[in-house]
């Protein structure tokens, strides 16, 4: 009684990490959102200064220009898409230079960034940038974009009209978080402004993950919903840049986790429980060949495929991991129980009883941890090949060692 106790515990345990897992994924990454009709903007959520970020929004770009969008909405002040929207006419480096001169040790002071607006002038030449957050480096970018067009004579126009306000915005924000609900107003209120001018049609937007997850009532994304109806898709790049299913590659974890589990069953080859040859002359055919047909495929999907390896990003200003790492965690700590399981066998008198001991509640552990292992590398690599291979493996490798037990059980009663 006290054993089923220990392994309903176990059992529970991993399926509450399993639980806990995908609940914290689903908050770290579930901003994606899609209207009920049509949609006509799009905003993508991304971690600022970020290469692989910006290499996905370019794909992205080059879907919407291809069908003839020009404008991109961005994360910048007016002025700042302003002086983007120059380059892109320009033959030098020049205005660039200087606006990344002017955000020096922001998070999007990396050459990444810069690269992004590059590539979209080589390839996409008629995007339009389109500004809407509020006045950063007001005092710098913002004065010298004013004192240009003093100097012009276009005080009376709307660019100098609407490079004053954010102007005005950038001072008012000054001291305030990154999420000040100040922000947020003017963000939406610029936002509005800009997809007004434009004439209401279809754009893609690029913004912090913050700004765009429709489960909170306070930010742009949410505030433009209530202004604009149901037609904002939101999409987050980060589950967008996550390696598979299926993404072709080696995978380090992959043999890492073989080899924690094929060396301990090389060296039991020569040290098996006394009679275990006689077990094997019982064993059913159909399962036989289930359990071979699940260790085959495993280990192809589990060395062909990328899909498996720690999901971290780093960039200039930090790292990102995603709460899904824990299922490696997990499959780490099951598999230390599993080396603890057969060094112990190893260090026994090695009898059948001795074979077939759990651990830590789970029965049955040689045959049992590295199913459930399975399963857990396919749930963190969303793989339903490798989930249907554990399947197999499981009932095949599990149901073999589970008559053998029974009939390990029997003979110990009979003598």
């Amino acid at each position: 009684m006290k054993k089923r106790i220990f392994t309903v515990i176990a059992f529970a345990l991993i399926v509450c990490a399993v639980i806990v897992t995908e609940v914290l994924n689903y908050i770290d990454t579930g901003m994606d959102y899609s209207p009920e009709g049509d949609t006509v903007v799009t905003l993508c959520g991304e971690t600022h200064g970020s290469a692989v970020y910006y290499e996905k929004e370019l794909e992205l770009w080059h879907g919407f220009y291809e069908r003839g969008c020009r404008d991109l909405f961005v994360e910048l002040p007016y002025y700042t898409a302003e002086y983007i929207n120059m380059w892109m006419k320009s033959d030098s480096d020049v205005i660039l230079d200087r606006i990344h001169g002017d955000i020096r040790g922001t998070a999007s002071d990396t050459d990444d960034y810069f690269d992004f607006f590059r590539a979209i002038k080589k390839d996409c030449p008629e995007t339009v940038f389109h500004g809407t957050d509020v006045g950063h480096q007001y005092d710098v970018t913002g004065a010298r974009f004013l004192d240009e067009l003093k100097a012009a004579g276009l005080e009376d126009t709307e660019e100098y009209r609407l490079a004053s306000v954010c102007v005005e915005q950038g001072r008012e924000y000054r001291g305030k978080t990154a999420t000040d609900p100040y922000r947020e107003a003017k963000m939406v209120e610029n936002f509005i402004d800009a997809f007004e001018r434009i004439g209401r049609k279809e754009i893609m937007g690029i913004y912090g993950s913050y700004h765009i997850n429709m489960t909170n009532s306070a930010v742009m994304s949410s505030k433009l919903k209530e202004n604009l109806g149901d037609t904002i898709e939101c999409l987050n790049i980060a589950k967008m840049i996550k390696p598979g299913p299926f993404a072709a590659g080696i995978s380090c974890t992959g043999i890492a986790f073989l080899l924690m589990l094929i060396v301990p069953n090389i060296i039991w080859t020569k040290r098996q429980p006394e009679g275990y040859a006689e077990y094997v002359k019982h064993e059913n055919r159909i399962l036989g060949w289930m359990e071979n047909i699940g260790e085959v495929g495993s280990v192809f999907l589990l060395l062909a495929f990328k899909d498996f390896d720690p999901y971290i990003v780093s960039w200039k200003n930090g790292v990102m991991i995603s709460f899904l790492n824990i299922y490696l965690v997990l499959i780490f700590a099951l598999m230390v129980l599993y080396e603890i399981y057969w060094i112990r066998y190893f260090r026994s008198p090695r009898t059948m009883p001795d074979f077939y001991r759990g651990i830590a509640g789970i029965p049955l552990a040689g045959a049992t941890i590295p199913v459930i292992c399975l399963f857990l590398f396919a749930a963190y690599g969303r793989n339903p090949a490798l989930a249907s291979v554990a399947v197999i493996m499981g009932i095949g490798h599990i149901g073999i060692h589970y008559g053998h037990c029974k009939e390990a059980v029997k003979n110990t009663s009979a003598h």
